[in-house]
């Protein structure tokens, strides 16, 4: 019984030490990203969805099917929902008379 405790010790033993000798390998290196510039990926995103917003308001003024009035007009509504809290935290005069009734 003794000898059996001793292997049984040897055994945790040597299992612990190739554990702990394989977890602390070396990985490979952390590439970090690049910093992201948040005001001018802001900006970009503003001046994308103003000029869908745009175009979905040219779309809805050019065409006379019910449908596609209906249609354009949710898509443009829908791009201006998306603009409208930056809209109205950068010029709130603006923002007042375009979401007025």
């Amino acid at each position: 019984m003794n000898i059996s405790n001793i292997l049984i010790n040897k055994t945790c033993l040597i299992a612990g030490l190739i554990l702990l000798l394989s977890s602390c390998k070396q990985s490979q290196k952390y590439n970090s990203p690049k910093p992201l510039n948040v005001n001018q990926t802001l900006q970009d995103l503003y001046l994308q969805d103003l000029k869908e917003c745009k175009q979905y308001v040219l779309q809805l003024s050019s065409t006379s099917d019910h449908d596609s009035l209906e249609h354009y007009y949710s898509a443009a509504r829908n791009s201006f929902k998306r603009i409208e809290p930056l809209l109205s935290f950068q010029d709130l005069n603006n923002y007042n008379f375009l979401n007025a009734p």
